[in-house]
């Protein structure tokens, strides 16, 4: 699947997903990571561009274009250190 706009023939990505890092993309993410997504469309990624990550509905997740500019597909969360000790919060 390499064109963009939505693609209706897939119901799209709403919730926790599976993308896995290219061998480029492992200097940068895990081998297998769980991301957050809420989409129907594909894009291409720009020519010259690196592929770091793919998912298995919608291929590209993750690129690199140069050495400064990075455009992700999941939605970052960041959990702060005092949610990630339950317990602790005070």
């Amino acid at each position: 699947m390499n064109d963009l706009g939505p693609h209706f023939v897939h119901p799209g990505e709403f919730g926790y997903y599976e993308i896995v890092a290219t061998e480029v993309g492992k200097a940068y993410f895990p081998e297998r990571l769980h991301v957050a997504e809420a989409h129907y469309h594909q894009f291409e990624i720009p020519a010259g561009a690196d592929l770091l990550a793919k998912g298995e509905l919608f291929e590209h997740q993750a690129f690199r274009y140069g050495e400064k500019a990075f455009g992700f597909r999941g939605k970052s969360l960041r959990v702060s250190p005092m949610a990630a000790r339950p317990g602790k919060i005070r």
